[in-house]
């Protein structure tokens, strides 16, 4: 896991998106497929393409630029699912549409942030994710 200095997790939203990025280049041939069923690309993303992007995604303070990273990482597996390129100029939501997509992947991660959160909750006083969460720093803020 890549953690910056100033603790941001940038580098690794970064990271995992190009590592979901180059799975779906090695996907393309089988999301072109017209044979390959729409059932069988939603398994094909949820299995692999939406495990790569999320993994440790549960404890990531999300931006929204790193949300439309992922949400266009996302787009661009659902694109080539949907048999649609770029120039074809179809909207995201009408893809979506064809395609079947329930929620989006922004969607999956609030659900496990929360999910992380209530696991954490019910922790022992002792453990550390439980101390780290309740920390309360010591001080005065420091001017920058």
């Amino acid at each position: 896991m890549h953690i910056t200095n100033d603790g941001s997790f940038d580098e690794e939203i970064k990271c995992r998106n190009n590592q979901g990025r180059q799975a779906i280049r090695q996907l393309n041939s089988i999301l072109w497929d017209k044979a390959v069923s729409k059932e069988n690309k939603h398994k094909i993303y949820n299995s692999i393409v939406k495990s790569i992007i999320s993994y440790g995604s549960e404890v990531w303070p999300l931006k929204e630029r790193n949300l439309k990273l992922l949400e266009a990482t996302e787009m661009d597996f659902w694109r080539r699912a949907a048999g649609k390129s770029k120039l074809d100029r179809v909207r995201n939501e009408r893809i979506q549409n064809i395609i079947g997509v329930k929620h989006r992947i922004s969607e999956d991660i609030k659900i496990n942030q929360l999910r992380w959160y209530g696991h954490v909750q019910r922790m022992e006083e002792n453990r550390i994710p439980k101390k780290i969460l309740n920390w309360t720093p010591q001080g005065k803020r420091r001017e920058t």
